[in-house]
């Protein structure tokens, strides 16, 4: 019945077209996904590795972010100053990164020797990842990518990491208590959760959004949302 069931799913899977509709099988957990969201961060999709391009403000936020959870994890559980200092600090830490997009945090985080599982709710993102992360060969190790949900990937992965990362992605997302408790329920216990969002108030509206898409046009327009 199982087989018969899994045939079955794989055929729907193939059937799916570029309308933005999701299926997963054997999957009993709420959805956090939105469709259209994804289909915004799929436009110009060939961009997303231009460092110089619309996804500048993104790659100079490696500078913050991937020090940001390099110090909080090794200031958790190893409290070694010396290991800030080693060119790998985070070797041998496994870390997921939750929307992971084409991979930009994933390999700033893999350039340090943490061990990266990178996830998405879009197909294409998660190819665009792969393929940008083969031709690297800094990557050692490479990030492993998979287009899933934080919703399925916890029922397979509960208490599995020792951080999870999630950067620009909670505004994009509904049920946010849903996906931040299965985020909680991804990592070990005493590991480390990483969360960066816009702040939910006018002030950012009027900077991020409306300022950077609209007048800097540093930010390409309709990727962010105060929610």
């Amino acid at each position: 019945m199982l087989q018969t069931l899994s045939k079955l799913c794989l055929r729907q899977r193939n059937k799916l077209t570029n309308e933005g509709r999701f299926l997963r099988c054997f999957s009993t957990s709420e959805s956090t996904v939105v469709p259209e969201e994804v289909k915004k961060f799929e436009k110009d999709i060939e961009l997303w590795w231009e460092p110089n391009g619309v996804s500048k403000p993104l790659h100079t936020l490696n500078d913050i972010r991937v020090p940001f959870a390099r110090d909080g994890i090794l200031t958790s559980r190893t409290n070694s100053p010396v290991l800030l200092r080693n060119p790998l600090p985070l070797k041998g830490f496994k870390i997921l990164d939750v929307g992971c997009g084409p991979g930009i945090y994933s390999e700033g985080l893999s350039r340090i020797g943490a061990e990266v599982t990178g996830i998405d709710a879009s197909e294409q993102m998660i190819a665009v990842a792969r393929s940008h992360a083969s031709q690297n060969r800094s990557l050692k190790p490479i990030p492993n990518y998979l287009n899933s949900t934080i919703e399925d990937h916890v029922e397979q992965f509960a208490g599995y990491y020792d951080a999870v990362v999630c950067s620009e992605v909670l505004e994009h997302v509904e049920k946010k208590s849903v996906f931040v408790e299965k985020c909680v329920r991804s990592v070990k216990s005493g590991g480390s959760l990483f969360f960066t969002t816009i702040n939910q108030t006018w002030a950012a509206w009027l900077i991020m959004l409306f300022f950077a898409e609209n007048i800097a046009r540093v930010v390409p327009r309709d990727r962010k949302s105060v929610v």
